[in-house]
């Protein structure tokens, strides 16, 4: 594991329970979100907002439970989680936090984009509140007091890369497909997920971020989007030993997968480690496609039609914030640069083209206002240049 410094019952949105022998017993309502929670309120089992949280021994477990939307991410979820674990934090009785979704299809499939799109007609303060609080969120977990356990079954993609891929213990399953599939609909990669595939090795985090391919377990791993592999049905007895207290190490090596126990040549990420190689250390998109068109690999000649199809400026744009790492760039630098970058797109005709495309109409067949060579580097720029009121104050949450 990576080193780490140390509602009302009758809401359908709302069900407190209380555990019986007969039975689930209802109990007052939450503390509204607007104050903070007491040690007390944290600790009851409740389900808010489409968040179970709930302590179990020495166990403070957040469960996202939104599963008929593969667990997207609204606002109200976003808030809920960040009160507890800020609760959580300055709680002695909690020594660690498992971040789980519930549903067989998935740990998350990012931010609720459908709210996204809806506030593109003049409420644009509306997303820009969402991302920020989002981005606010993944840089809590990423510098967290204490350890953090993400179980990340199923898909996980956008924002579902910022809440569990940050984290101090970060387990997928042989279920797992990760991404960040944003270049599609017309958005640059965020949740700083390009401060970890900027630094994968050999340009295989590129490759995800500018064709928005998922990989596997073994793939998300190799890029340092997850640290282990755990058993598919691990989830009940990790739960139990964090609960116990076990040390959160011991707690996930016994739940690790052995070696051998999934096949590396099987991962397509993994089998196309030399052409990938090769043909994104290209300084450029063009560079790159010209790259790829010469390869001989059919899978390069894949890639080399996805970048075709991703909107322009997204891409342009994905692969100088990627530069940006390998030049450097902090994490709280790539996180303040991904608000940015989000603010600038939901200007952009073409981020409305791309979500009309992938969910509104759902036809899968956008039609991009600009070409690639009308994206100029003087236009790259633009979407990195700060917005109108304050930035994240991301210093403030990373470096406590």
């Amino acid at each position: 594991m990576r080193c780490r410094p140390t509602t009302c019952p009758a809401s359908p949105r709302c069900r407190r329970t209380r555990r019986s022998g007969r039975g689930t017993t209802p109990s007052p309502r939450p503390r509204s979100k607007g104050r903070p929670l007491s040690i007390h309120d944290s600790h009851a089992d409740v389900l808010y907002d489409h968040v179970r949280t709930r302590v179990t021994g020495s166990l403070g477990h957040v469960t996202l439970a939104r599963p008929r939307a593969l667990n997207a991410l609204s606002l109200d979820m976003i808030r809920r989680i960040t009160s507890v674990l800020r609760a959580w934090e300055s709680d002695s009785s909690v020594q660690h936090v498992l971040l789980d979704g519930e549903g067989p299809r998935g740990f998350c499939a990012g931010g609720d984009v459908k709210a996204v799109y809806d506030a593109m007609d003049g409420q644009h303060h509306v997303a820009q509140q969402l991302w920020r609080e989002q981005h606010l969120l993944d840089a809590l977990i990423a510098s967290y007091r204490k350890p953090v356990v993400t179980l990340l079954h199923g898909i996980v993609l956008g924002g579902g890369v910022g809440l569990g891929c940050h984290a101090s213990h970060r387990l997928v399953t042989p279920t797992s497909a990760v991404g960040m599939p944003e270049v599609g609909i017309g958005l640059s990669p965020d949740v700083g997920a390009l401060y970890i595939l900027g630094r994968a090795p050999g340009q295989l985090g590129f490759h995800l971020a500018l064709t928005g391919t998922t990989t596997g377990p073994l793939g998300a791993v190799e890029v340092g989007l997850a640290d282990t592999v755990v058993g598919s049905g691990s989830g009940d007895e990790l739960t139990a030993a964090l609960s116990r207290g076990v040390d959160t190490d011991d707690a996930v090596r016994s739940a690790e997968l052995g070696p051998g126990s999934l096949d590396a040549a099987a991962e397509p990420l993994l089998a196309s480690r030399d052409w990938i190689a090769d043909c994104y250390a290209a300084p450029t998109v063009e560079g790159i496609l010209t790259r790829l068109d010469a390869r001989p690999e059919p899978e390069a000649a894949v890639a080399g039609a996805r970048l075709r199809e991703v909107a322009p400026a997204a891409v342009k744009v994905t692969l100088r914030g990627l530069q940006r790492v390998v030049d450097g760039e902090t994490l709280s630098q790539t996180l303040v640069g991904d608000l940015r970058r989000n603010v600038h797109f939901s200007f952009d005709p073409d981020f409305r083209e791309g979500l009309r495309a992938a969910v509104i109409e759902k036809d899968r067949n956008p039609s991009w206002a600009i070409s690639l060579d009308q994206v100029t580097d003087e236009r790259v720029e633009s979407y990195f240049a700060p917005i109108d009121g304050p930035d994240l104050a991301m210093d403030t949450v990373l470096d406590r």
